[in-house]
């Protein structure tokens, strides 16, 4: 009897809700315990979600800990793992997303990183916008606001990119180089990445 009610915490520990659908255009659908579930507003996240959004999709995630995480459309990403004020690590196989973090994290006692398939963007807390474009394998971090550190993943040097910096990482290169961002890409990026 008590190893069924150990059981039974153990499965609501893992099934709490990290965040909430609280815009929702276009299609998409979040996958939570390998069951497909169409996105709309309201919803409730959970750690270890993928979300798949289709084109003309945009997504607003507000998580517990007030950090925002806007995806737009042909996104797929994972939240492997949201441990809110502690260590968050999203994993974007496609798309782009645009994250508003509130937390302060250190990258060492506590993290938020975000994963693709050829490097790992790791923030402090700030706003920045990620991509990967799966069929080119090309990267981009722009940051709005604070500092992003990229680090792509045959080298093991970050490159930090601060307020108006913009990284493009092309498949093949060994490091990244930071520019600054041009005010058209800018200007259509923020359309595409708004909040609201």
């Amino acid at each position: 009897m008590r190893i069924f009610f150990l059981l039974l915490t153990l499965s609501n520990v893992s099934l709490a809700s990290i965040g909430m659908v609280m815009i929702s255009r276009g299609k998409g659908e979040i996958i939570q315990n390998k069951k497909s579930t169409e996105i709309k507003v309201g919803l409730k996240i959970n750690e270890g979600d993928t979300i798949r959004t289709d084109s003309s999709s945009h997504v607003k995630l507000v998580m517990d800990d007030r950090n925002i995480i806007v995806v737009t459309e042909n996104t797929e990403l994972t939240l492997t793992q949201y441990t809110p004020n502690k260590n968050v690590h999203i994993d974007l196989k496609t798309g782009s997303l645009r994250h508003v973090v509130e937390q302060k994290y250190d990258g060492i006692k506590n993290k938020y990183e975000v994963k693709i398939p050829v490097a790992v963007i790791g923030v402090r807390g700030t706003d920045f916008i990620s991509e990967f474009d799966s069929t080119t394998g090309d990267s981009v971090l722009c940051t709005l606001k604070g500092a992003a550190a990229f680090t792509a993943d045959q080298s093991k040097t970050s490159v930090i990119a601060k307020k108006g910096e913009f990284i493009r990482f092309k498949k093949g290169e060994i490091e990244a180089k930071v520019i600054e961002v041009k005010k058209p890409w800018l200007e259509k990026a923020l359309i595409k990445h708004t909040l609201d």
